[in-house]
Protein backbone atom coordinates (compact mmCIF):
# COMPACT_ATOMS: atom_id res chain seq x y z
CA UNK A 1 0.00 0.00 0.00
CA UNK A 2 0.72 3.27 -0.41
CA UNK A 3 -0.20 6.81 0.53
CA UNK A 4 -2.64 9.08 -1.66
CA UNK A 5 -0.21 11.66 -1.98
CA UNK A 6 2.24 9.30 -3.22
CA UNK A 7 0.36 7.77 -6.25
CA UNK A 8 2.00 10.23 -8.85
CA UNK A 9 5.12 9.45 -7.87
CA UNK A 10 4.82 6.29 -8.40
CA UNK A 11 2.62 6.14 -10.86
CA UNK A 12 6.16 7.65 -12.64
CA UNK A 13 8.12 5.53 -11.28
CA UNK A 14 6.90 1.88 -12.21
CA UNK A 15 6.36 3.73 -15.81
CA UNK A 16 9.89 4.34 -16.33
CA UNK A 17 10.83 1.32 -15.41
CA UNK A 18 7.93 -0.35 -17.42
CA UNK A 19 6.40 -2.57 -14.03
CA UNK A 20 2.77 -3.34 -14.19
CA UNK A 21 0.72 -1.71 -11.70
CA UNK A 22 -3.06 -1.69 -10.26
CA UNK A 23 -4.76 -0.15 -8.07
CA UNK A 24 -7.45 -2.48 -6.18
CA UNK A 25 -8.78 -0.29 -3.17
CA UNK A 26 -7.89 1.56 -0.29
CA UNK A 27 -7.35 0.99 3.56
CA UNK A 28 -8.51 2.47 6.17
CA UNK A 29 -12.01 2.35 8.67
CA UNK A 30 -12.68 -0.48 10.46
CA UNK A 31 -14.16 -3.13 8.25
CA UNK A 32 -13.10 -5.35 5.81
CA UNK A 33 -14.64 -4.77 2.37
CA UNK A 34 -14.36 -6.10 -0.94
CA UNK A 35 -17.07 -5.63 -3.28
CA UNK A 36 -20.51 -6.81 -2.12
CA UNK A 37 -19.02 -9.75 -1.49
CA UNK A 38 -17.30 -9.01 2.21
CA UNK A 39 -18.05 -6.82 4.78
CA UNK A 40 -16.09 -7.78 8.20
CA UNK A 41 -14.89 -6.06 11.18
CA UNK A 42 -11.17 -6.23 10.81
CA UNK A 43 -11.32 -6.41 14.77
CA UNK A 44 -12.75 -9.93 14.69
CA UNK A 45 -10.56 -11.09 11.78
CA UNK A 46 -7.80 -10.58 13.91
CA UNK A 47 -8.77 -12.43 16.85
CA UNK A 48 -9.84 -15.38 13.93
CA UNK A 49 -6.27 -15.16 12.98
CA UNK A 50 -4.29 -14.71 16.09
CA UNK A 51 -6.78 -17.51 17.74
CA UNK A 52 -6.07 -19.78 14.28
CA UNK A 53 -2.95 -22.06 15.84
CA UNK A 54 -4.07 -22.22 19.22
CA UNK A 55 -7.65 -23.41 18.33
CA UNK A 56 -5.90 -26.39 15.95
CA UNK A 57 -3.00 -27.22 18.32
CA UNK A 58 -6.19 -27.60 21.28
CA UNK A 59 -7.55 -29.72 18.29
CA UNK A 60 -4.89 -32.29 17.40
CA UNK A 61 -4.33 -32.44 21.60
CA UNK A 62 -8.21 -33.79 21.91
CA UNK A 63 -7.61 -35.89 18.91
CA UNK A 64 -4.41 -37.62 20.17
CA UNK A 65 -6.08 -38.15 23.32
CA UNK A 66 -8.84 -39.88 22.12
CA UNK A 67 -6.23 -42.57 20.35
CA UNK A 68 -4.63 -43.34 23.30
Amino acid sequence: SALPEHEQRIARLVKIHRVPIIKIGNTGGTNLKINELIDLPVDKLNKIYEDAIPRLMEHVAAVESIKR
